[in-house]
């Protein structure tokens, strides 16, 4: 046995001697002075939604760290609808807010990226921004609801999806949001405040009683009209209601399922 492990002892021995006389390496750490670029960019919104007709821009603010000299910050952009260009500094100047404008098809939506250049991107800053930027169709409609003795015109804006929103439906500053669901005709909406009924009485809400929470109705694609029905109206700042449950009607000018 001592025989057996003398010899164990050796091999091991000879093993370890083997691999000490390998090549030797020498490994440089890394610069700690190395922060990449200059540059970095942020943004205070990051959402965008425009009609047809308004003017499409976004707007990000680029940053120098070392502002010692002029210089130029290098941009690239994800999308064709909103190019960038470089933006130029002068010496000291650390800071520039950057508005680029867009040229997107109505009904188009995009995630836009816009990065600063990968030899102008400072380490441990913000490299790129991410915009969601929609372009809604608008369309137009009537009203015909049991709180008003007339129908009135209104304005749709058609989300995409089956969504919609009737900008300014009942009073202005309250928008009317609703889904049709075009396979089966159904139409759903959350309650939703859509005026102010007086000022002792508050706002008014259209509300629901069904198990699930949501108002419900049907589209006719004949009329195009949706309505939602069994619309109960609420007075939630006095913690009261009308009697009775009533039927609303929004009756598109065109065709809101058409491509």
């Amino acid at each position: 046995m001592k025989t057996i492990f003398k010899y164990a002892f050796v091999a091991l021995f000879a093993v370890l001697s083997l691999a000490s006389c390998g090549d030797d390496y020498e490994y440089s750490p890394a610069n700690p002075k190395n922060q990449g670029g200059n540059a970095m960019v942020s943004a205070s919104e990051n959402t965008y939604m425009f009609l047809p007709g308004e003017t499409q821009q976004i707007s990000f603010t680029v940053t120098r760290v070392d502002t010692t000299q002029a210089g130029t910050v290098n941009l690239t952009s994800s999308s064709e609808y909103f190019p960038v260009q470089a933006v130029s500094f002068a010496a000291g100047e650390k800071s520039k807010t950057v508005t680029v404008t867009g040229t997107m098809p109505v009904g188009k939506s995009e995630d836009v990226t816009i990065s600063v250049a990968d030899s102008d991107a400072f380490l441990y800053g913000t490299k790129e921004l991410h915009f969601a930027v929609s372009v809604y169709r608008k369309l137009s409609g009537v009203i015909t609801s049991s709180l008003f003795r007339n129908p009135f015109a209104c304005s749709i804006i058609d989300l995409t999806n089956g969504d919609f929103m009737i900008t300014d439906a009942y009073e202005a500053g309250y928008d009317l949001k609703f889904h049709v669901d075009f396979t089966t005709n159904l139409v759903t909406a959350k309650p939703q405040m859509v005026m102010v009924y007086s000022e002792d009485y508050g706002r008014l809400q259209l509300n629901t009683t069904s198990a699930d929470g949501l108002i419900h109705g049907h589209y006719d694609p004949e009329t195009l009209t949706v309505s939602l029905e069994e619309v109960q109206f609420a007075l939630p700042d006095i913690n009261s209601s009308f009697q009775g449950a009533y039927t609303e009607y929004y009756t598109f000018d065109t065709d809101p399922n058409a491509q």
